[in-house]
């Protein structure tokens, strides 16, 4: 806040030349007991208070009676969880499929062609290497970046050498230990494990700077060979050894152990399976030393395991840990006439019985004026109360300023400091207000809201519903954006029986074209759930309708349409068909089922036996007749009960599908076997319903995934009808299916190819 706005000499000098100009400049405050200037400084006095109460630490401002914030209702995400990312690169994967994966001690990725990667799994000791992939293809699957795939995972080819050593110790510690150790040192070495540790905590600045003090450096696969200074200095700096005399490493095929790696290969010492696997003398005063095989076995499992636990992230706990809770402020408000002298009447209670009339009338319009002044210093206090309100990411919070409770006695000539907020809130619309505050939290994490105009786009809303929906897309997008910019680069998690659930940048689009981001059922089933089905107006060609003629109405035709009942539940299947007859055989046209979720679709007539019939005007294909009941309101009920079960079956069915051509081949097919496009992704999206088959509607939601889509990928896009969808869905299933059983899936890939080259991809 500005000096202005923390002073009080500040703020009455400013009050002063205020009222200077407001009086032509006749006013001064030279006589300093001059009622108007106490009037001013006892105002300024109370403003100054305000100002002092703004610049509490905004997280006492957050904390709530109890003591504590809710973060996550704040919209607030810690910064290990805003600052992370999953892997785009080829390293970024080798670091993340290295590290903490049970029994894999590194993988080895190479970039192969066209989105393809090769890995190459180096296990831990004792590990089996099928067990080994298992882990890093299961941790690859959650991190697998779009249109990218896994060509061959298989286990590290190992190149076993036998370490012979004589060892010179001090003795300072049990010798299983310094054995294990010296063993665990060579081979670390010898596997070329290539992850240094960090070297002190990160802290958010370092992640910014140098990553590699958080997650440490990461060498290239064989890029630096390993050679016996770097055994003998690696030995040497461990505690309690003195001296090397004997250092040598052997290969039973005569290898040179220090050789040029090929690609998934790696060195790595002989297991230890029995004493003499271990050709290591450890020398203390010139005699050998003897230790326990099996306890230093014992120890290099525990080595192992810290080594392990040593890859992980190291970041400052103190420097991330920003998410504390505040001090609890409170901010009651003392009327100004309060703090007056008793001169003025204006304190509490009433206007004393003896006081003349004159003396009275002056003090009720001192204590009027007073209350204006009362009334704006409450709703500030309130405003500063309520500020984690205003900061909220909750979707039912629908307001903006707050009201401080009655402070303001009843012999005032305002009482209610909420009519001054409900005049402030008329200035300042809470709409607009929380829009700009959910803006400005948004942009606490780099983000932004597409000028998309998606409130255009809303036929299931009302005019409060479509008002709020640029509102509560804001708030989705708040409590997603973590993760979101997390998921950036990462392709749909699969699921061989239900629809993908979609990440990234394709669960973004979702969101902000307010679809289902969760995957689960078909985007068909909705309708086959309500035992209904799509078919074409030919089919329906024999449905009875009603007579436009008999729907006529004399007096004023907006009294036939249905009004609007925002509140009204969607009906179970049977309750549906019974209310809109024209369902009773379970079909529809796709014109039907959009015109259903209008709601001045709906029309009622009063007939001759008293008794209101309601109908759907479906345009061009007539109007459909619904049921009939005994009076009106009862019409009406049933009119916003089928629209509300229109709008459901409507916004179920409005989500999209993923395909990513890379996929659409058989395991360890590449592009010279193959016939994939590389880094092509089809969405497939429903465009049956109210909005979806709107060419505006469609076209805007392109460009914004065009918009969205990284620059290097190609980016088609398919709208299919319901009939469409259904083979696009089962064909997806199939292939789900035979991909998550690693069986060949070039048959059934071969037909959803010709699926999505059927219609025109845009």
């Amino acid at each position: 806040m500005s000096e202005i706005g923390q002073s009080f000499s500040a703020l009455r000098a400013t009050g002063i030349t205020a009222a200077e100009h407001a009086s032509g400049g006749i006013w001064t405050d030279y006589n300093i007991h001059d009622p108007g200037v106490t009037l001013l400084e006892q105002i300024v006095f109370a403003l100054s208070e305000v100002s002092y109460r703004s610049t509490f630490e905004v997280r006492d401002l957050l904390t709530r009676e109890n003591g504590t914030i809710d973060f996550d209702a704040l919209g607030l995400a810690e910064p290990q969880r805003v600052l992370r990312m999953h892997p785009v690169t080829a390293d970024d994967l080798s670091r993340h499929l290295s590290d903490r994966l049970p029994g894999v001690a590194r993988t080895l990725v190479y970039p192969a062609q066209d989105g393809l990667f090769d890995l190459f799994v180096i296990p831990m000791t004792n590990t089996p290497g099928d067990r080994a992939c298992a882990a890093v293809r299961a941790a690859f699957e959650k991190v697998r970046p779009l249109c990218h795939d896994i060509r061959n995972l298989v286990p590290a080819t190992a190149i076993p050498c036998r370490m012979t050593a004589e060892i010179t110790i001090s003795r300072r510690d049990m010798p299983e230990r310094i054995a294990a150790r010296i063993y665990a040192a060579s081979d670390r070495l010898m596997r070329d494990q290539g992850v240094s540790a960090p070297q002190r905590a990160a802290t958010r600045a370092d992640l910014y700077d140098d990553p590699a003090r958080a997650y440490g450096a990461l060498d290239e696969p064989g890029a630096e060979q390993v050679g016996y200074e770097a055994f003998f200095t690696a030995i040497k700096a461990l505690e309690s050894v003195e001296d090397i005399p004997v250092l040598r490493f052997g290969h039973a095929d005569q290898v040179d152990p220090f050789g040029e790696l090929g690609p998934g290969t790696y060195r790595k010492l002989e297991d230890l399976r029995v004493p003499s696997d271990l050709d290591l003398t450890l020398i203390y005063r010139g005699r050998p030393v003897a230790y326990d095989f099996e306890a230093m076995r014992n120890e290099l499992v525990r080595l192992m395991a810290e080594d392990l636990a040593t890859r992980k992230d190291k970041l400052d706990a103190a420097d991330f840990d920003v998410l504390s809770h505040g001090a609890h402020r409170g901010f009651p408000t003392l009327p100004v006439g309060d703090t007056l002298p008793q001169i003025y009447l204006a304190g509490p209670g009433p206007v004393p019985a003896g006081a003349d009339p004159l003396q009275r009338e002056d003090a009720e319009h001192l204590r009027g004026f007073l209350a204006l002044a009362d009334g704006l210093i409450a709703t500030m206090n309130a405003d500063l109360a309520n500020l984690r309100q205003l900061y909220s990411a909750e979707p039912s919070v629908a307001h903006s300023y707050a009201d401080m409770p009655p402070v303001i006695r009843p012999d005032h000539a305002l009482s209610q400091p909420h009519r001054v907020a409900a005049d402030i809130s008329r200035l300042d619309p809470w709409r607009d207000r929380r829009t700009r505050m959910l803006d400005h939290l948004l942009a606490l994490y780099g983000e932004a809201i597409p000028a998309i105009g998606l409130e255009r786009h809303q036929p299931y809303e009302g005019a409060a519903g479509q008002a709020m929906t640029g509102i509560d897309t804001r708030v989705r997008l708040l409590r997603r954006v973590p993760d979101l910019h997390r998921d950036r680069a990462v392709g749909p998690r699969l699921h061989p029986r239900q629809r993908p659930a979609l990440r990234g940048f394709l669960e973004k689009l979702a969101l902000l074209l307010d679809f289902d981001t969760l995957g689960g059922e078909p985007l068909t089933a909705p309708l086959r759930r309500a035992r209904l089905k799509l078919v074409t107006p030919d089919e329906m060609a024999g449905l009875a309708r009603l007579d436009p003629g008999s729907f006529r109405h004399e007096g004023n035709p907006l009294e036939m349409l249905v009004p609007r009942d925002t509140g009204a539940e969607p009906l179970a299947p049977d309750a549906m068909r019974s209310a809109a007859w024209f369902l009773r055989t379970g079909a529809l046209t796709a014109n039907m089922l959009r015109e259903g979720a209008r709601q001045d679709a709906y029309v009622m007539r009063r007939q001759a036996d008293g008794c209101w019939r309601l109908a759907l005007d479906a345009g061009a294909e007539g109007l459909m007749p619904c049921t009939v009941t005994t009076d009106r309101a009862g019409a009406i009920a049933a009119g916003n009960a089928l629209r509300a079960s229109f709008a459901r079956l409507n916004r179920e069915a409005e989500g999209l599908y993923v395909v990513e051509d890379i996929l659409l081949r058989d395991p360890g097919e590449d592009q010279a076997e193959g016939t994939f496009a590389p880094m092509t992704l089809h969405i497939v999206a429903s465009g049956w319903t109210a909005r979806t088959s709107d060419p505006g509607f469609r076209s805007m939601a392109e460009d914004l995934a065009r918009d969205l889509c990284s620059a290097h990928l190609l980016l088609r896009f398919h709208w299919r009808d319901w009939a469409g969808m259904r083979k696009v869905e089962n064909l997806h299933w199939r292939w789900r299916r035979a991909r998550a059983r690693g069986t060949a899936v070039s048959v059934v890939a071969a037909k959803l190819r010709a699926e999505l080259a059927g219609e025109g991809a845009t």
